[in-house]
């Protein structure tokens, strides 16, 4: 049951990438709009299948990874150190996955290696999120001002909410 919570969570809060999508076609940045919808299609198909039928679709999680990919070179607004965190950060996930997946008779290592993958994998979303808001433009970032920090904290506000219901509805 666990395990079917996090993926709906996964498959349910990839609709955040739609919000720098939209914003990235009101910027008539149609190829990074069409990396974020593509992003969205196929990692929503990739976690809704693993809900459904216990086990990941190659072809969905491939192309989910690809598209990442793909994002993460147009992000060109943010530095090479945030790019690396990015990237280690989802490695972390995909070691802390592979771990969970090799220990099946060690039930402890198994949910210890899941639950520490599933944040892993919020935490790089989160930042992925606010990479690709920051690279549309949807709000801008400059360290001698405030602007955009009131949508920061309503976005990471919302998420978090967001994460919490899901969570909620799927115990009760």
């Amino acid at each position: 049951m666990r395990r079917q919570i996090f993926t709906q969570i996964f498959a349910k809060t990839s609709i955040w990438i739609m919000i720098p999508g939209f914003s990235a076609l009101s910027h008539q940045n149609y190829i990074f709009a069409f990396s974020l919808f593509a992003c969205f299609i196929c990692s929503f198909m990739h976690w809704s299948y693993v809900s459904i039928a216990s086990k990941p679709s190659k072809i969905w999680h491939n192309l989910d990874r690809l598209c990442v990919m793909i994002i993460l070179i147009q992000l060109n607004k943010c530095t090479i150190h945030f790019r690396i965190l990015l990237l280690f950060l989802f490695f972390i996930g995909a070691i802390l996955q592979a771990i969970a997946s090799r220990n099946k008779r060690n039930d402890k290592w198994r949910v210890h290696a899941e639950n520490l993958q599933f944040l892993t994998h919020l935490i790089a979303r989160y930042f992925a999120f606010f990479a690709c808001c920051w690279q549309t433009g949807h709000f801008l970032y400059d360290s001698s001002k405030t602007v955009g920090a009131e949508i920061v904290i309503l976005y990471s506000v919302l998420y978090f909410l967001h994460i919490v219901y899901l969570i909620i509805i799927k115990i009760v």
